[in-house]
């Protein structure tokens, strides 16, 4: 994950295994190699080993905090050791903001390369990693680059003028970015119904562009799983739309606006627009927003049978700003509103309606220093939980489904606002912890994801935590301090 760091934590059940398979030596294999004589000697049994077994190598290790020159933005970073920050000031051309962009061997401290002009989107820079490189868009005399930038050399593997490409300027680089296929996504709410493919990829290794999304009126599609999901508008119809990035499938559902089960998001305001999440397995859950607080309304659509229906889910958990929802375990963490427009504090709620628990006062991280922190990471665990900061302790993973904690760290210290990374490779949680306005109320805590075990803090000032998969980022005045997965 590119971006900040996350507002809840998602302790995810998985089942392991394949059916279906018999095992090695199963009663339904033969072999045309005769049995050896009992006299054979390889049908003796073979005396012990008497080397010793060393255990296998872990596959990766967390690695100590390194500081790095100060205000850099973490955005990028590889399984090598290495990271991409956007350094320095920005500046406008045009309508596109642009800024610097700097590679470091996190290990030895030492910048591998840089790139001018790199594209941004707030002080972010719009960049993926492929795992053997950067992509950005990058600014040139001839007009803006999209660049694949080696991670060792800092040299191009390719670059195709964004001109030439059948999408339209103001792209994000889709978080789905991969070994195999870059992915470009455009809403019409920024480009217009006529500006080319909603969603574009191409191949990662030349830059080639591959099959594309092209579904006109289409607003900010969005990553579910491995596929996109996307829902666009015109005067006669409402059309959702699948699409595997790598195979380039599409699926698409059209409703005319004249069938009654789509009446709730039915909207002739302009500025009206329409949104979609999984809802379940095979159902999304898309709505309509005119520029309220809330959704002004909300359906259902069976993508199998093509129907819509009305909305029964939670209306906590579905495109409110503060709600983090977890598709595969049916619940969201939902903040909760007081009666006096304050911070009521979070709840824990079943896409069905159901309110598990809520905690008043509690934090959570949606919003940190003054950034949307919203993401959800899965971990191969048999219990589930959110994280949150609430009442004397500074940190508790509670489980979904009950109030009961699965752990604690830092009982008795205090409770603030959070933000955080997961580092999967590891199993390591990696929270700043706000309590207070000062520069001595800031605490970052490293965690062992299953048991809460504090495995080291830092007492810092004000700095912004942002995080990827492999590395979590502090940026400061005074110093750029990183913590990455490294190989084992």
């Amino acid at each position: 994950m590119t971006g900040i760091a996350a507002a809840a934590l998602l302790v995810a059940g998985c089942g392991a295994g394949a059916e279906g398979q018999e095992p090695p030596g199963s009663a339904d294999q033969t072999s045309t190699e005769p049995s050896p004589a009992p006299s054979d000697p390889s049908s003796e049994p073979s005396e012990p080993s008497t080397e010793p077994t060393e255990p296998p190598e872990p596959d990766a290790v967390l690695g100590d905090w390194v500081e790095l020159p100060p205000n850099m933005w973490l955005v990028a970073s590889d399984d090598e050791g290495r990271a991409a920050f956007s350094v320095g000031e920005t500046w406008f051309a045009g309508e596109s903001l642009y800024g610097d962009l700097a590679a470091y061997d996190v290990t030895t401290s030492a910048q591998i390369w840089a790139l001018e002009g790199v594209r941004q989107y707030a002080l972010l820079a719009r960049v993926e990693s492929t795992g053997t490189a950067v992509v950005s868009v990058v600014a040139d005399d001839g007009g803006d680059l999209l660049v694949a930038t080696e991670w060792a050399t800092g040299q191009p593997r390719w670059q195709v003028p964004i001109a030439d490409l059948d999408i339209c300027p103001s792209f994000d680089i889709s978080p789905l970015t991969g070994a195999d296929v870059v992915v470009l996504s455009a809403s019409a709410s920024q480009c217009g119904t006529d500006s080319g493919a909603a969603v574009l990829t191409l191949d990662a290794a030349t830059g080639a562009q591959l099959a594309p999304l092209d579904l006109p009126g289409s607003v900010w599609p969005v990553v579910v799983g491995d596929e996109i999901w996307a829902v666009a508008t015109d005067g006669t119809d409402l059309t959702a739309a699948r699409f595997d990035p790598v195979s380039g499938d599409t699926a698409t559902v059209s409703v005319p606006w004249s069938d009654p089960s789509v009446a709730a998001i039915s909207n002739d305001d302009p500025l009206a627009t329409h949104w979609i999440e999984k809802f379940d397995d095979g159902v999304a859950a898309i709505g309509v927003w005119s520029g309220s607080t809330v959704p002004d309304g909300r359906i259902l659509l069976d993508w199998d049978t093509g129907v819509a229906s009305e909305f029964t889910g939670a209306p906590d958990c579905f495109h409110e700003w503060v709600a983090l929802n977890d598709p595969a375990g049916r619940t969201c963490l939902a903040g909760v509103v007081a009666d006096d427009g304050l911070d009521g504090g979070v709840a824990s709620v079943s896409y069905d309606g159901e309110r598990y628990w809520e905690i008043p006062d509690a934090q959570a991280g949606f919003v940190v220093d003054g950034f949307a922190a919203m993401d959800v990471f899965d971990r191969p665990m048999e219990s589930s939980g959110w994280l949150v900061s609430a009442g004397d302790d500074l940190l508790t993973l509670m489980a979904r489904t009950s109030d009961e904690p699965l752990w604690v760290a830092g009982a008795g210290e205090g409770s603030g606002a959070i933000g955080y990374g997961y580092l999967a490779a590891v199993d390591v949680v990696v929270a700043r912890v706000q309590q207070g306005p000062g520069p001595a109320d800031n605490l970052v805590l490293a965690l062992d994801a299953s048991t809460g075990a504090e495995l080291d803090r830092l007492t810092v000032g004000p700095l912004m935590l942002l995080a990827t998969d492999t590395a979590v980022g502090l940026s400061g005045e005074d110093a750029t301090l990183v913590r990455m997965v490294l190989p084992g």
